[in-house]
């Protein structure tokens, strides 16, 4: 292939992919619907009528505003189907713990640590933070209620065409590859994802080495496939006389 067809190609499928980065930005026009349209149940928690009732309620539905963790199902009783896909999402709903970093986003005060407990998140290892739950999880409860729709995005058909327009371009003539290439972002692109666990495995052995445990300064062969007892025992260096040498008395 001619370098001159190279070089202008890869220029037009940046300029592209440019183009669609512009189109995936654009504002998005909402509008509301009146009357919402019912689209499923939503759970989610709720201050209970105890809570309500002290004097730090609005505190506490502040805090309600960000550990809340509502589920969405078509069911009101939240029960899946024979074909579910997200599985056993009827009892993995807690109230959320808030990270290290997102408590000093939302700069609340000093006191309102007492409504929480430090715990450690990822133990052990090289990224290990911490992380704030609520202390009194008694004062929310769960409860169901219908979800509603009340806002819809606006279709833009002229930007959505043109979107269509470059995806087809790209896929019909095969330039979807050159431009992950040019972009940096192909399969091959980051770490080795061996190295990376072989690496990780390292770090856990040598954590545990320095522990006082045994087993992590050995070979793994070693500790679960151990050889036979025989192997151990050093070959005598004399030859032993076969039966067949051997006189009678």
């Amino acid at each position: 292939m001619n370098r001159k067809f190279k070089y202008y190609r890869d220029k037009k499928l940046l300029a592209i992919h440019r183009e669609r980065c512009v189109l995936w930005r654009r504002e998005r026009q909402i509008k509301g619907i009146d009357p919402p349209i019912p689209h499923g149940w939503i759970r989610h928690w709720r201050l209970t009528t105890r809570a309500k009732n002290r004097h730090d309620a609005p505190v506490l539905k502040i805090i309600l505003g960000e550990i809340d963790n509502p589920r969405f199902h078509w069911r009101k009783s939240f029960v899946p189907g024979r074909r579910r896909l997200r599985k056993m999402i009827e009892n993995s709903q807690s109230l959320r713990c808030i990270r290290e970093h997102r408590w000093k986003r939302l700069a609340w005060p000093e006191d309102w640590k007492n409504y929480f407990r430090q715990i450690v998140v990822n133990p052990g290892r090289q990224d290990q933070t911490c992380a704030y739950k609520v202390l009194r999880e008694d004062l929310f409860e769960l409860f169901t209620e219908r979800h509603y729709v009340r806002e819809i995005q606006v279709i833009d058909p002229a930007a959505e065409s043109r979107e269509a327009e470059l995806d087809q371009y790209l896929t019909v003539r095969g330039h979807r590859h050159r431009l992950d290439k040019l972009l940096d972002c192909g399969y091959r692109a980051g770490p080795d994802i061996r190295q990376t666990k072989l690496a990780r495995l390292a770090e856990r052995r040598i954590q545990k080495a320095l522990q006082g445990d045994w087993e992590a300064e050995v070979r793994r062969s070693f500790v679960f496939l151990p050889r036979r007892p025989d192997h151990f025992e050093w070959p005598s260096k004399l030859i032993q006389p076969s039966s067949r040498c051997a006189t009678s008395p």
